[in-house]
């Protein structure tokens, strides 16, 4: 994914990475960055989106955060595209989808006047640019069912590693051993390889072995909270996540999706993928590749 990334940077000038919340694009696109970043002579900057609420602002946001000062009597659009005309840059805009007309508005205009420009957005769903090239986020691999759960067969697996990472993080003893190792597998198929549900059930190693934590899996609400303080609320529960893009939905796909979740024959791994095939209300007959308006 992170080549796949990279290839379509270096053919692209705006890249958005989409995918429904918990499953890891902004991950997936400051690891993208950070590996190109020094093909950027004049910096690469984080915009961060989220916590913005009106799109007016957008243009403003982007400015602050390239330490332009601030004229209230000239538009940031104008600001941005004097600082820009002839920099080489890369703007990371970040948690781009309750912004979609703003963002998208902005990022027209800015890459119509700055030609060495180049944008990343992570986005749960595209803008729909001229040039748009979309990268679906898939889920982090698991092992299939079938498959040995030594720990040496499950450390190739993203999802088993990412678990690991945060237990440990979360108990300095915890480690995959042979008699834990088939719980470990049993977990990351059931949370379908998402990387949030997985940090969040993670932290529980703190104070529960890994078959408890499977055991209460059955209400996943519940368990699956506690997130970090440093991230923002609606990535600190996994009903905090799934409420953000249910409230991002129309009508229509809010009716779709409350259907499959009542679903009690419906697994989650099937829930989560029909969460990420919710058509864009905006833009629905987006190609998976290039975006045309």
């Amino acid at each position: 994914m992170v080549a796949e990334a990279r290839r379509l940077l270096s053919a692209a000038r705006f890249l958005t990475f989409t995918g429904p919340g918990g499953i890891g694009k902004t991950r997936l696109a400051l690891r993208v960055v950070g590996e190109v970043r020094r093909a950027f002579s004049d910096g690469v900057w984080l915009v961060e989106l989220a916590g913005l609420t009106d799109e007016e602002l957008v243009g403003r946001t982007v400015a602050t955060t390239l330490g332009l000062r601030d004229q209230s009597d000239e538009p940031a659009v104008d600001a941005l595209l004097e600082y820009l005309a002839d920099r080489q840059v890369l703007l990371v805009l970040d948690n781009c989808e309750h912004l979609l007309d703003g963002v998208a508005m902005l990022a027209r205009k800015l890459l119509g006047g700055a030609p060495q420009l180049q944008i990343v957005a992570t986005s749960r769903q595209p803008l729909c640019i001229e040039g748009e090239h979309v990268l679906q986020v898939p889920p982090l691999a698991t092992p299939d069912s079938g498959e040995a759960s030594s720990p040496d067969g499950l450390a190739r697996f993203e999802a088993v590693n990412l678990f690991a990472d945060r237990a440990k993080a979360a108990c300095a003893t915890f480690a995959v051993t042979a008699e834990n190792s088939p719980q470990v597998a049993l977990f990351c198929r059931r949370l379908a390889g998402m990387p949030l549900a997985i940090e969040l059930a993670a932290v529980r190693v703190r104070s529960l072995a890994v078959e408890r934590i499977l055991e209460r899996l059955s209400d996943r609400f519940a368990l699956l909270t506690g997130g970090s303080r440093a991230v923002p609320p609606r990535q600190r529960t996994l009903r905090a996540a799934l409420d953000w893009s249910y409230d991002l939905c129309s009508p229509a796909e809010q009716t779709m999706w409350s259907s499959a979740v009542r679903s009690r024959s419906v697994s989650f791994r099937q829930k989560a993928n029909a969460a990420r095939r919710l058509p864009s209300s905006r833009c629905s007959r987006a190609s998976h590749r290039i975006c045309k308006p």
